[in-house]
């Protein structure tokens, strides 16, 4: 029980104290120097652009801030990248302390076209259905804003955003409200707010988190790649919601065995119409795109006209903290010099095998009119 105690107090106290705005400057330009470096976030953004977003960040830091904080200076600037795989998250010590203390908001929702609706009943309440208007007197459409800011999307993709601020939205509610152990609501059907809304510990969200999304068919999907053919209506409809050979790993599927049988399927059918569903798909290796490309391609594609890094070092190793990180340096080093070389100029560019032209299938290639749902 004390060492229980004690771990607590240290989460605590990491999490209230106050880092001073010299060293906070100079986190933000370590960060800055890194984005540079490594060239994350100028395919979509000019220098002049990420310069005035870190300035206006910089000028506004006037004061100690604690972590979480911070985070909330920090994370639309990781967002203004328009790099999805760059995302930032407060620190552990400040999740375990949220995780200890917080009481979570005890719905999960669903955002539609920027509108937020319940998908769960509060008790005795009837809620499920209902749409949010504010949450602790916050409007529902200043809090989406504010979460947009922090979640990153790929370039300018429109549907990311709201995927992962719905799946994490208790936790984003967290980051604003630390302190929260009861909520007030205002929501369409209601004249008046209701408070007195028990937050729930974080297991117990947990809990009510996969409970509700199970009752929910389009929240989740049981296997990473599903086929159903319609012979009367000539269509078929191909669910992939995955690319990452893991989860076919993980499901005892081989990915190429799949797919050609998915594309025997369809041949055999004869079916004219495709729908690919790709809405729940959260993508995987580039491997998996270009032998699913290859059934539904004509002729050979070049992806990319060339690869290149800017650097072969980063000043992101520096701060990398990893019990395991001299063992994974080496093993990134291993798979930059096997795939680049250096050129004349100083730049790192992709040998020719690395990313090569996809070639369509000989045998059971999609011929048909290719439906996409995003």
């Amino acid at each position: 029980m004390q060492r229980v105690v004690l771990v607590t107090l240290v989460f605590i106290s990491v999490y209230t104290q106050k880092i001073t705005v010299e060293h906070l400057k100079d986190d933000l330009k370590t960060l800055k120097e890194i984005y540079y470096e490594s060239g994350v976030g100028f395919w979509h953004n000019s220098y002049s652009a990420f310069d005035s977003v870190f300035n206006n960040v910089e000028h506004s830091i006037t004061e100690p801030l604690t972590s979480l904080e911070f985070f909330r200076y920090v994370a639309p600037i990781v967002a203004f990248t328009k790099e999805g795989h760059s995302f930032i998250r407060p620190s552990i010590a400040t999740e375990n302390y949220l995780q200890e203390n917080h009481r979570y908001f005890p719905f999960i929702v669903k955002i539609i076209e920027k509108r937020v609706y319940l998908l769960n009943d509060y008790k005795d309440q009837k809620l499920k259905g209902l749409e949010i208007k504010s949450i602790n007197s916050q409007p529902i459409q200043e809090l989406l804003s504010a979460f947009f800011s922090y979640e990153p999307t790929d370039g300018l993709n429109n549907t990311s955003k709201p995927y992962w601020v719905e799946r994490r939205f208790a936790i984003y509610l967290s980051y604003l409200f630390p302190e929260a152990k009861a909520y007030t609501l205002e929501v369409n059907g209601h004249t008046e707010k209701i408070s007195g809304i028990d937050g729930l510990n974080y297991k117990d969200y947990r809990a009510l988190h996969n409970e509700t999304r199970e009752l929910y068919p389009s929240l989740i999907y049981k296997k990473p790649i599903e086929l159903k053919v319609n012979k009367e209506q000539n269509s078929a409809i191909l669910m992939l919601h995955s690319l990452a050979f893991r989860e076919y790993k993980q499901a005892g599927i081989n990915f190429r065995n799949i797919v050609d049988s998915v594309f025997l399927e369809i041949e055999k059918h004869h079916i004219s119409n495709l729908i690919l569903d790709l809405r729940k798909n959260e993508g995987g290796q580039q491997e998996a795109v270009d032998y699913l490309l290859s059934y539904l391609i004509p002729k050979h594609i070049t992806k990319y006209e060339y690869v290149e890094i800017s650097e072969r070092s980063f000043k992101l190793f520096d701060y990398v903290i990893d019990p395991e990180k001299e063992r994974k340096k080496k093993g990134f080093f291993r798979k930059l010099d096997k795939h680049f070389y250096q050129h004349y100029d100083g730049r790192y560019i992709a040998k020719e095998e690395t990313f090569k032209p996809c070639k369509p299938q000989t045998e059971n290639r999609f011929n048909g009119q290719l439906y996409v749902l995003v």
